[in-house]
């Protein structure tokens, strides 16, 4: 079975944090919804050396097995990889998991070990369509200049937003660049570089932002382009448009139901 996703599918990054005072795990976005296809990554954060990341699923109804909806599951730096099964079809299902941390192998009286486990999430697995694409388009104003259209757009949970570079040249010659500044509102933006999202994802020509941090507000940003071959902004817009968050209405990673 083929675990390359299709264009359709998303990538989500649920950070799971660590806490050395009370020897806690804490994923940060517990209740995920995704769709066959998708992927899934765990990011660590603060785990002592020495200790490996993995996820338990609950057995049970329906039976996961050590792979829940996944066809595998990749050990990563810092981390845990999945792709979602493409064959799932009695949908929608829920699986129940946790995510642990465990120092050595084996519980028994002559092995050094020790592991640490979350409270548990679950992982909804659905048929729905995605939610829209907000896109938005930017071209060459002037030389070393840019422009974007339009100016705002709303943006809410299970949303994506991309932006697409028209230049002139060779796309290849440029890396885009996505720089969020000003924010109005009265939450706390729990990563600056990020913005509203909880990933942004780079291609050839195109930024993707996924994920709904649920800080709602407005998110002002600048776009540019970085030369390959001088390593310097060539390109680069206004930091005037903006992307209002409206926040979770569904869960804040995925689009889910909220629970």
């Amino acid at each position: 079975m083929s675990e390359i996703p299709s264009d359709s599918a998303l990538e989500y990054l649920i950070p799971v944090r660590y806490d050395a005072a009370d020897h806690s795990l804490t994923i940060l976005h517990p209740n995920l919804s995704l769709r066959p296809g998708d992927r899934a990554i765990w990011a660590f954060e603060g785990v002592p050396a020495d200790w490996t990341p993995w996820v338990q699923f609950k057995p049970g109804d329906p039976p996961a097995g050590f792979l829940g909806p996944f066809a595998s599951l990749a050990q990563i730096e810092g981390g845990i990889s999945g792709h979602c099964r493409a064959d799932l079809t009695e949908l929608p299902v829920t699986y129940t998991y946790r995510i642990c941390i465990q120092k050595g192998v084996g519980l028994d009286w002559q092995t050094t070990t020790a592991a640490i486990c979350s409270q548990q999430g679950t992982l909804l697995v659905h048929a729905r369509e995605p939610a829209p694409t907000r896109t938005f388009l930017v071209r060459a104003e002037r030389e070393g200049r840019l422009a974007v259209e339009p100016l705002g757009v709303p943006f809410r949970s299970g949303e994506t937003v991309e932006w697409i570079f028209d230049v002139p040249g060779d796309p290849a010659l440029w890396r885009p660049r996505i720089n969020f500044g000003r924010y109005a509102g009265t939450g706390a933006v729990p990563n600056q570089l990020l913005g509203p999202f909880t990933c942004l994802l780079y291609e050839q020509g195109k930024v993707t932002g996924l994920g709904n941090s649920g800080v709602q507000g407005t998110y002002f940003f600048e776009v540019s382009l970085i030369s390959l071959a001088t390593g310097q902004v060539e390109w680069i817009g206004s930091d005037d448009p903006a992307i209002d968050n409206m926040g979770p209405i569904w869960d804040p990673v995925s689009g889910g139901p909220g629970r």
